[in-house]
């Protein structure tokens, strides 16, 4: 949606980067974020004089937004046509563009991503490639279905003592994983391969063989499932960023810009400052606020401290840039486990 402040305009957009079925069915979740965008819209308005009513769209932006020949930068190509806007936060998360053809054969894997309800897939037998999230809820979910699997991860996180996410398993997976451990029949479901990277798969007429950095060959007689992650939350808007030359993403420090596309700002885990990954939601919302007021000033409202008030007080207006140089998940360019800020590939 499009709210007017004189001539200016923001743009409020609820992103579906797939199209959307005729007859979709919301999720609780999808339908709560909506509320709540709703919500937010309405705030706005009562704390900024900027005019007009507010509606939510929903689109599916195409695959070359922003580029389109002789339109102007802060233009969408979308589902519905072309939306205009002075100012876009693109913020579309990053669980839309799985790492499904990462390494030759990945295609005859089966995504994590894909999979609708693990209790569907036949077979008693699976091999997980990915240690980190994606792959160890797999895991987990397959053995509670009374499967047995394999992980095979390029590192160790399941034994890294690190107490960021960004390095580690999140408090509430190694839980989950403890719990299986801990039961005497669960746990001999359960094989961890750690340093090993898968680089190929081929496909025979009943089995599936996956070949390591050494090109020694795995076997295993169900479709193998890739948790390796999900690719820039940039999506179809990253040649509108500028990348360092460890294709890190560039924004400015001011209010989280592009240094390319002036008027589009980032809010997500591809967020990195100073070598420093903002790549969870309580990492990169801290700097909600920042962009906030920031469009704000350009739009000259007044009382923008005033009311972002609410902001400051939840931790969402950080401007020290430095607060997370010196903890684990500050990136050594360096160091080769250092994941990669937009995803985490094969882990």
């Amino acid at each position: 949606s499009t709210i007017l402040a004189g001539s200016r305009a923001i743009l409020f957009i609820v992103v579906f980067t797939t199209p959307l079925a005729s007859n979709i069915s919301l999720s609780r979740a999808t339908s709560r974020a909506i509320k709540n965008a709703s919500s937010g819209i309405r705030a706005l308005e009562a704390n900024f004089p900027i005019g007009s009513a507010a509606s939510i769209t929903f689109c599916t932006v195409k695959a070359a937004p922003l580029s389109t020949p002789n339109l102007t930068p802060s233009t969408i190509s979308a589902s519905q046509g072309l939306i205009h806007a002075d100012y876009v936060v693109w913020a579309a998360g990053q669980f839309f563009d799985p790492r499904d053809r990462d390494f030759p054969g990945a295609n005859h894997a089966l995504h994590s991503s894909q999979v609708r309800d693990w209790s569907d897939l036949e077979g008693e037998e699976f091999t997980v490639i990915g240690g980190y999230e994606s792959g160890v809820d797999a895991a987990l979910n397959l053995i509670n279905c009374d499967k047995s699997v394999r992980i095979i991860s390029r590192g160790e996180p399941w034994a890294s003592a690190h107490p960021d996410p960004s390095r580690a398993l999140s408090p509430r997976t190694f839980d989950r994983l403890r719990e299986v451990l801990r039961d005497p029949e669960k746990k001999l479901k359960l094989e961890l391969m750690k340093d090993t990277a898968i680089t190929s798969i081929e496909a025979g007429e009943s089995f599936w063989t996956l070949r390591d950095q050494d090109d020694i060959p795995l076997s295993t007689t169900t479709r193998p499932i890739l948790a390796n992650g999900f690719h820039s939350g940039l999506g179809v808007v990253g040649d509108h960023f500028e990348h360092d030359e460890y294709d890190n993403p560039i924004f400015t420090e001011e209010a989280d810009e592009s240094t390319l596309t002036e008027g589009l700002f980032y809010s997500g885990p591809s967020l990195v400052h100073r070598n420093a990954l903002f790549c969870f939601i309580y990492k990169f919302r801290s700097r909600f606020g920042v962009i906030a007021a920031e469009i704000a000033r350009r739009l000259e409202l007044p009382n923008i401290e005033e009311n972002l008030v609410s902001y400051s007080k939840a931790g969402f207006m950080n401007t020290d840039l430095d607060c997370c140089t010196s903890c684990e998940c500050a990136i050594d360019p360096d160091d080769s486990d250092t994941p990669e800020p937009e995803s985490f590939k094969q882990s």
